[in-house]
């Protein structure tokens, strides 16, 4: 069963924080990979923690947020019209970061496909509401 996470969790806030980055600053590759790193350490990623400061990724995404004023409005339109659609996309990211050798290859096949169509749904969502 896939988890689904409140909007307001941390885990949800990084995903979202992400994948404002990826789609709003994707030519900032400095940033977008901080966000990229303490997205995995927000998640649980053991390799995150191994090779990454967590706590300075953090504190470069915090300071890049707040010094951007178009941020928290990409972040607020997101939350508001497009709440559902992040949530599954999130939800069936997080189910993909789980230990993929014990998943039958059709359980990983369908899963890879529903992030895909989430995804889809995210970028239709925001595609229809911020541009």
């Amino acid at each position: 069963m896939i988890e689904k996470y409140p909007v307001n969790s941390d885990y949800l806030q990084s995903y979202l924080n992400y994948f404002i980055m990826s789609k709003f600053y994707s030519d900032n590759m400095e940033i977008l990979n901080d966000s990229i790193v303490f997205n995995s350490c927000v998640h649980g990623n053991p390799s995150s923690y191994k090779l990454a400061n967590c706590s300075d990724r953090r504190d470069k995404v915090e300071n890049f947020i707040s010094n951007e004023s178009s941020f928290n409005g990409y972040k607020t339109v997101l939350v508001e019209s497009c709440q559902s659609e992040l949530i599954k996309a999130h939800s069936i990211s997080k189910e993909l970061e789980k230990d993929l050798r014990k998943m039958p290859t059709s359980q990983l096949t369908m899963l890879k496909m529903k992030k895909t169509s989430a995804e889809n749904d995210l970028n239709t969502c925001v595609k229809n509401n911020l541009h």
